[in-house]
């Protein structure tokens, strides 16, 4: 009787996780049910299992996590896709009513183009979130080590990470609290430290899940390597901005010379060309 108890204890424990941190948590059954008819059409756009691996990460480090979201992905592209290649065959009709293989080509071009303006959105969406969570990278780190050197264990330590960046980078703060989740519900630290450094795309996270599984294997300090962690990715950080300001005046040197030179080359040659003119007449 004291087992039951404690079990569905602890069923409720892991229930109230999934509901705070992860999908809102529902059974597999209803959310299968639940699908949108815009999610069904996802389905009728073919991908593999690497190209749906690859947007299922864009899509974690762009933000949006709920379960629907790759069929979401792929139905954007395929109406985008269908939406580019009718408009192309609608303005090849107002040309001529015969359809060339030279439409044919046109259709199938727009077709692609319009299929991957989603992905372009999405991308162009995860290197955003990436670079906002990145500047903040190194200082959760710093939390993380000032946590485990006070005496807590990862888990807690990496919830505790995540509630304080709640209000700082909201979409780092929920990396750590569903790899929090994560890690109640699997037990795996060290697997879930690598799905961690996976959704975010982040080096600096990468490492320290590398970092978790050489401390768990061979038993080195994890508070003196998260430390070093954190140093290198200030640095590297230092860096980046330093690449940046390098690249500054060669920008500006163009910038100079397109306004610099176009009047430049109008003042010399407007006379000859006046004069050409006048001699013409």
């Amino acid at each position: 009787m004291t087992v039951l108890l404690l079990q569905e204890q602890q069923h409720k424990n892991i229930k109230k996780q999934c509901q705070r941190y992860l999908f809102s948590y529902v059974e597999t059954t209803e959310l299968t049910s639940k699908n949108s008819g815009f999610s069904k059409i996802g389905l009728l756009y073919p991908v593999s299992g690497k190209e749906a691996k690859r947007l299922m990460q864009l899509l974690e480090q762009a933000g949006f996590h709920h379960l629907n979201a790759l069929n979401q992905v792929r139905a954007a592209k395929l109406l985008f896709g269908l939406s580019f290649a009718l408009l192309t065959l609608i303005w090849q009709l107002t040309k001529t009513p015969e359809i060339s293989a030279m439409t044919v080509m046109f259709i199938l071009v727009f077709y692609v183009i319009g299929s991957n303006i989603p992905e372009y959105w999405l991308k162009r969406s995860a290197t955003k979130a990436r670079q906002a969570q990145q500047h903040v990278v190194p200082d959760a780190i710093d939390l993380l080590v000032i946590s485990v050197e006070a005496g807590l264990s990862l888990d807690r330590a990496i919830e505790k990470v995540g509630h304080y960046l709640r209000h700082i980078e909201p979409g780092l703060s929920a990396h750590f609290l569903r790899t929090h989740a994560e890690m109640i519900v699997m037990g795996d630290q060290a697997e879930c430290m690598r799905k961690l450094g996976w959704r975010s795309g982040l080096e600096e996270l990468k490492r320290l899940a590398n970092t978790l599984v050489m401390a768990q294997k061979y038993g080195s300090p994890l508070a003196d390597t998260m430390r070093t962690i954190s140093e290198d990715a200030r640095l590297l950080r230092k860096i980046s901005l330093e690449e940046q300001a390098g690249k500054l005046p060669g920008r500006i040197t163009l910038i100079q010379m397109a306004f610099i030179m176009l009047p430049l080359l109008v003042l010399i040659i407007a006379p000859t060309m006046n004069l050409l003119l006048e001699s013409l007449k």
